[in-house]
Formats: structure tokens, sequence, C-alpha cells
């Protein structure tokens, strides 16, 4: 944001920054229509791994999706030839399908606060495909104008940052506040209040109040609060 107010000081004429900075994801996406499964066995094929074993790597937060998605826009839909080659040439050099600690060997029994910092070995759900039982929001609908991407990536160069209008659905928004217990409407929560119900779920939870009038929790291991 400091070097976008630069940006505006040096302009020549007046500049609405935040009309330059501001993008528009307000039509959500069919989480349907964005699984991921062809390109996917068409790299497994190609790598000699697993469809289970790709989906792991997601889940231990290793870019194996967005670098698909990075390949299926170069290629247009097929990960074949050359760049899907180069892709697994470089996953497997990362090491993304080497099999990992679990999380016990990991984390251990201890307080969350000590999981500051630390590889715990928590799972996240991969984004590109939805999982049963599993929470996830609605993905942003990038599909109408696909250089939108690229323009807010020119702004952040620019301006320093980007405002991003819808990037979490309402709905979304409200089943997030829920499941931290933060409430909505007239049910919201006073930090003080919150604290009170996080701990009624696990009183390992590390609580601070390092800045002023925020109350930090830290959730890492929390089997209540951090299942997966």
């Amino acid at each position: 944001l400091a070097l976008g107010l630069r940006e505006l000081k040096r302009s020549q004429k007046p500049v609405d920054m935040w009309s330059e900075v501001t993008f528009d994801l307000r039509n959500r996406a069919d989480r349907r229509g964005l699984e991921q499964d062809g390109p996917s066995k068409q790299l497994c094929a190609l790598g000699g791994f697993s469809a289970d074993e790709f989906w792991a790597a997601a889940r231990r937060l290793r870019p194996v999706e967005l670098q698909l998605q990075e390949l299926e826009e170069e290629t247009r839909g097929g990960a074949s030839g050359s760049s899907g080659e180069a892709l697994v040439e470089r996953w497997r050099a990362a090491g993304y399908f080497m099999k990992e600690p679990s999380r016990a060997e990991l984390f251990g029994r201890r307080l969350t606060s000590d999981g500051q910092g630390v590889d715990i070995g928590v799972l996240v759900p991969p984004y590109l495909t939805s999982e049963v039982g599993v929470p996830a929001v609605q993905p942003p609908n990038w599909e109408p104008r696909p250089q939108l991407r690229e323009e807010a990536s020119q702004a952040i160069q620019r301006w320093g940052c980007a405002l991003l209008r819808g990037a979490i659905a309402p709905e979304d928004v409200t089943a997030l506040r829920e499941s931290m217990g933060l409430g909505n409407g007239k049910g919201a929560r006073r930090a003080t209040e919150v604290g009170q119900w996080l701990l009624q779920r696990d009183p390992n939870v590390g609580m601070g109040r390092y800045t002023f009038g925020r109350l930090h929790c830290l959730l890492r291991g929390s089997p209540e609060l951090e299942p997966h």
C-alpha cells in the first residue's frame, strides 16, 4: 500500500487508485465443474505415480494443484508433451511424492503453542476436488475473464495491493465465522467471549494479546479446531 501511495504522488494527474486495483469476483464457479481428474491421470502416466499420491501431495500443501492449473492453461486442456514431462521432472526433483512421516512423528503430544513455526503434519483438503464430509469454500470464477488474474498481479506490481471483491462467498464467510466461534449478526461474540468459547473446546489453545485490541489464538494441532 505504501508503494501504491508513492506511485499516486508521482502521478501527473489525479488517479483513483482503488478503481485501478479493484477486481470483482462475485460470480461464483460451480465446484463440480472444477474437478480435476483427466489431467492428473495423464501426468500419473508420464511420471509413474498414482492419483492417490498426487492428491496426498496436495494435502501436504505441495503446489501440485496450482502447477497443474498452470500447465492446463499453457496446453489448453492437454497435460502431455514436453511441458507435462518437464513438470513431472520438477515434482520428482522436489520429492513431492516421497513417503512423509506421520503427523504423530512430526508433532507428537504437546501444547498447541509449541506448534508455532513447526511442521506438524496437518493435512489440508485439496481445492481442485471436493471430499465428502470436508468443508470447502466455493472457488472464484475466473473463466469469464481469464486475464483478470494477470491484471490483479500487475496491480500488485505497480500499486502494491489488489482488492478482490467477492473472493470468498458470503455464505462461506458465515460458515467460517460459525466454525471459529465468532458468531454472526446480533449473535457475534467479543474477543474475550470467543476465547472462552475456544477454551471450552480445547483448553490447550494458546492465546495472547500481542497487539492492542486483538486476541491472538494459536489453533495449530488442535484436534477439535483443526481436525484436517
